[in-house]
Parts: structure tokens; sequence; C-alpha cells
């Protein structure tokens, strides 16, 4: 045997060494359910007014350093929405995401694993797509366990759902019925309004995440549920006049928002952020949509639907952006403050 020969048998031996090996150990992420460390969770510190939860949650494993996973849980409508991790988070990377963006408290994992859970049920229940993989990303936390008794005393409004974002986000979870049928429920309350598409997306120099791709499951997504949007091909066009009106009033609302933001910047010595006009606008959109719920005019629950807004709008944002784009709405918050319901701060005059 030639000496070329002996090298590719050892290379072939090593080779199958190697897919033997793996196939023992399995994916990484089975790996890291397997393996003993600590978990560490938080989560957005007004999650249960806001009727959002977004989880950070790391564990430190000796194989592959620290993971980091994310659960974006609805609890009045769409149950777990996102689901996403990465492999190889140090530890000062993972307290700068935590410390970025909204208010955050440490919970126990108790806490995490009862909410995704209940998001799971609660999605299914009410027709909601999940998130593709989700299932990867529950082993980071040891799983979830039984979902169909999972705990829903957290999740729903006032006896029913509250929907808050865009059509087109709708249209892309629920899979249980038509949005037309949904949203004519009696038990749903909605606030519809197209976000303006800039504040979705990255800018130059926004990093996007990086999602381990290495290892993926032959899992079929979601994605491949049936769709009755065809059925819906032939609606009706909208008056053109009446539309120019709509934009007209839109535009014109939109743009005093943004100066009175600015304004209240330079009367309480705030820097505004890089993407305010972003957020006064897309918050001003939804206001400006159809369906707003009467509770917009009670003082009680001001803060409790503006938080639901702001963190339903924020779930539509590219992860990349997400957190820089969490710090705008914010501010948002902040100026918003000054009046005493919510419908009062967006009653302006049309010239």
């Amino acid at each position: 045997m030639s000496r070329s020969s002996g090298k590719k048998h050892r290379a072939k031996r090593q080779e199958r060494k190697r897919m033997q090996h793996r196939q023992q150990a399995g994916s990484p992420y089975q790996r890291i359910g397997r393996a003993a460390g600590p978990v560490e969770c938080y989560i957005t510190h007004d999650w249960q007014a806001g009727g959002m939860a977004v989880i950070l949650a790391r564990k430190e494993t000796p194989a592959d350093g620290g993971v980091l996973v994310a659960f974006l849980v609805d609890l009045w409508c769409i149950g777990l929405k996102d689901a996403w991790g990465r492999i190889g988070v140090s530890r000062s990377e993972f307290e700068q995401a935590v410390q970025r963006g909204p208010e955050r408290d440490r919970v126990d994992l108790a806490l995490v694993k009862r909410l995704v859970a209940g998001g799971i049920r609660f999605a299914r229940q009410n027709g909601f797509r999940l998130p593709p993989h989700y299932e990867r990303w529950l082993k980071v936390i040891g799983g979830v366990g039984d979902t169909e008794t999972a705990d829903l005393s957290d999740f729903g409004v006032d006896g029913g759902l509250r929907y808050t974002g865009t059509i087109e986000g709708l249209r892309e979870k629920l899979i249980g019925c038509r949005v037309e049928d949904f949203l004519a429920r009696p038990d749903v309350q909605y606030i519809l309004g197209p976000p303006p598409d800039e504040l979705f997306e990255a800018q130059d120099g926004d990093a996007e995440p990086e999602y381990p791709n290495e290892y993926d499951d032959d899992t079929p997504d979601d994605d491949d549920a049936p769709d009755d949007d065809d059925a819906w091909d032939d609606e009706e066009e909208p008056d053109p006049i009446i539309l120019a009106n709509m934009r007209r009033t839109v535009n014109a609302v939109r743009a005093q928002m943004i100066a009175r933001a600015h304004q209240w910047c330079s009367d309480h010595n705030e820097i505004p952020h890089p993407r305010l006009d972003n957020a006064i606008a897309a918050v001003s959109l939804v206001f400006l949509g159809t369906g707003t719920p009467a509770d917009c005019n009670d003082p009680a629950r001001k803060e409790e639907v503006l938080s639901h807004i702001c963190a339903q709008l924020l779930a539509e944002v590219e992860p990349a952006v997400r957190l820089e784009i969490a710090s705008a709405f914010e501010q948002v918050k902040r100026f918003l403050s000054q009046w005493t319901t919510l419908e009062e701060a967006f009653d302006i005059p049309m010239p």
C-alpha cells in the first residue's frame, strides 16, 4: 500500500469516528439540555401590566460556554410569539443585553417555564403559529413539561384577547381562522396600524444575530400550514378620496407629534433618541388605526395600554435592532406621560 493510500484510509477512519461521536452526542441543543449548569433569567419589569414578557436567559455549560436564549410571550393574544438563541455568549455579553432596552428584573427559572409553557398552550388554543424550531431553545431551560395542562392564569385580558400590531403581522401568525373572522369575534379587542417600514429595517452597521445552523434538524416549520388568505383576493378597493384624506390626517398628526416630542426633549434636557421619530410615527399610526379600545381614554389603564402597544410593535422589529428601538419606545413613554390619557395625547386639531 502506498503512503498516499495509507493517509486516505486514516482520514476516512478519523471521519467515521467523528461521525460516530457526533451521533452519540446528539445535537448541541440536546447536549446543552443534558449538561448541568445554572440558568440565569431576566424578564421585562412591566410584563404583567403591559401584557408582553420579553425573557432573556443564559445557561453556563462546560462544552459550549454561555448559551443565550430569548422568548417573547404575548400574554394577551398570540402566546409564544418568538424564540431564538445563540451558543457561545460570554457573561459580559449577556449582561450588556440585559442592561440594554427596557428595565428587567431577575426571576426564578420556574416563572420562565410557566410563562413559556402557558404561551405555547395559549397559542395553540387560539389558533396562532408557534415560532419555528422553538423546541430546541426549550432544551436550554430544561424543558417546560406538559403544555396541554399549562397554567393560563396570566393570559388573556378582560376575559378575551387583545391584539396590537399590523394586519400583516396578524396574517403571518394566525392559522386557526381568517383574519377577518378573528377580528369580528366579540371577545377580541384590537389596535391596528402599520408602523413605518424604516423602523423595522436594520441600518448600516447593525449586526445580525448569529443563529447556529450547523445542526439544523429536519423538523418541518409551521410555515407549511394551509393559508386561507387566497379567499380574500377579491376584496373591494378602498375609495381613493377617503384614502387620500386618511393619509393627510395621519401625516399631519405624525408630524405634530414628532415636533412635540423634540420640544419635550429640549425642555427636559434629554437627547432625542436616533430612532425617536420612527417610534413616535409607529405609535401615532396605531392610535389612528381602526379598533382602538375604549380604555385608551381611561387614565387608570394608560400605562398598561401604552406598554402593550410598544411591546407589540417591538415584537415586529428585526432582532438586530430590537434592543436599540426598545430604548426609543422608552423615551416615547416618558414623552406621553405628560397627558392624562392616550386619547388626549393624540387629540390634535387638524389644519
